[in-house]
């Protein structure tokens, strides 16, 4: 039998093709999906791998892996990064994104300024066979016709992103615009143009003097089409060890924890739903998600 909650789900973003980006708790482990000007950010080469599990309890779920490689490179006087990622929604629509991204340097004084652009190529795919439409139903029988919608099962496009980051030995915050070509992502012809992403990030370290402790605390505030999400959280590291917390305004409650040495950092976060959404039949699951972080000298 169909799954109701696909069919309702996809039914109303069909015109739309899940227009909402993928979104991560552990938004400093995906540098290049929320900034292209984090490339070459810092001084060592970077890898990055993050693993998002939302909503596990709901047939299907919503999985996605983001990967990435940044480092700076001095004959092009700036950051160079390579992003790629997976998102798999309900079992039925996917969306793999590889993108490249450049961030010169400009430095003053004690600080740094470093715009960034990033190119993109975004592929996605639609299982139609998962789908049910209103011509579909016989009035005695149920599900038993062949719907004469016409939908295409994938759609790509070419895309582009912007922005800027100020950076102190401390102390960041940077500014960025995804889809600023706003790309036709239409599966069933027409326009359908994939909305503008706007986000704002920002962080403080404070190290102690003998750097066997810190504390880092993050914000990330995010606005694409009518949804807006606000993070706070904060990580406090001893010797190897991470432990933190955050939440994501009016949705979560976030705890992470994890472990950090000779540049290897992996980490875990689970998010607790406290939306409506946690009171749907046998709840959400509410979101895992694990992460490896590479530097190299």
């Amino acid at each position: 039998m169909k799954n109701v909650i696909v069919v309702i789900v996809m039914s109303f973003f069909l015109k739309s093709a899940f227009a909402q980006d993928a979104s991560f708790t552990q938004f400093n482990s995906a540098p290049l999906w929320y900034n292209a000007a984090f490339a070459g950010s810092i001084t060592e080469k970077r890898a990055e791998v993050l693993y998002r599990d939302q909503w596990p309890k709901l047939s299907g779920g919503y999985q996605t892996i983001y990967a990435s490689y940044d480092q700076y490179v001095k004959k092009v006087r700036g950051g160079v990064g390579f992003m790629s990622t997976y998102d798999n929604a309900l079992g039925t629509f996917r969306t793999y994104t590889n993108s490249l991204a450049y961030a010169p340097k400009i430095k003053i004084k004690n600080f740094s300024i470093s715009p960034g652009i990033k190119f993109s190529y975004i592929f996605k795919s639609l299982d139609v066979s998962e789908l049910t439409f209103g011509d579909m139903i016989d009035s005695q029988s149920g599900f038993v016709y062949t719907t004469q919608e016409s939908i295409n099962d994938h759609v790509s496009f070419f895309d582009l992103s912007s922005g800027i980051v100020f950076n102190t030995t401390s102390f960041y915050v940077g500014f960025d615009v995804e889809h600023l070509l706003e790309p036709n992502e239409s599966f069933v012809g027409g326009e359908s143009p994939l909305p503008r992403r706007y986000a704002l990030t920002a962080g403080y370290t404070y190290q102690s003097k003998n750097k066997n402790f810190s504390i880092t605390p993050n914000l990330l505030w995010q606005s694409q089409q009518t949804a807006r999400m606000l993070i706070t959280s904060a990580t406090f590291k001893y010797k190897w060890f991470l432990v933190g917390g955050g939440y994501r305004f009016g949705d979560a409650l976030l705890a992470m924890a994890g472990i950090e040495f000779h540049g290897l950092r992996i980490n875990y976060s689970y998010d607790y739903t406290t939306s409506k959404l946690n009171t749907v039949t046998g709840g959400t699951g509410g979101a895992h998600e694990i992460s490896l972080r590479c530097l190299i000298k």
